[in-house]
């Protein structure tokens, strides 16, 4: 059974007529993303770590968990208390889908790579013992 999904968005960069509208339109729909503020997408700009990490817990229905986990003590020593993705980092590094990049960091910030996306999918999946890099 095929689901179709208009390719109208809630937002103001991404044109109904965009080839990727309609991906966009079925993460909102299925409520992985709500952009990146002011009536955003983030069309042009790449993909975070914190970014990706909320991504797949949302997808996983998890945001309940990253809800509760904002409340406990950042397990990474550049994410800070009140940094936006607190919860869902720390959620995501105790049920193993997130590693940090070393020294006690994440780098929430940091621009995603493809293998650290596929790194973070594939643990989500119950891949958890995959050697960095050439395992994933």
């Amino acid at each position: 059974m095929a689901v179709g999904f208009a390719a109208t968005t809630p937002f103001t960069d991404v044109k109904d007529d965009a080839p990727y509208a309609s991906a966009v339109a079925r993460l909102v729909a299925l409520d992985i993303t709500k952009g990146v503020g002011d009536g955003k997408f983030g069309v042009d700009q790449p993909v975070t770590r914190a970014q990706m990490v909320t991504f797949v817990n949302r997808m996983l229905g998890y945001e309940g968990l990253a809800e509760m986990a904002k409340a406990e003590k950042s397990v990474f020593k550049d994410v800070p208390q009140n940094h936006w993705a607190v919860g869902h980092i720390n959620l995501a590094y105790q049920m193993g889908i997130a590693k940090g990049v070393g020294d006690g960091k994440f780098d929430p910030n940091g621009r995603l790579t493809y293998a650290q996306a596929l790194a973070f999918v594939l643990r989500a999946l119950g891949y958890q013992d995959l050697s960095w890099p050439y395992g994933v």
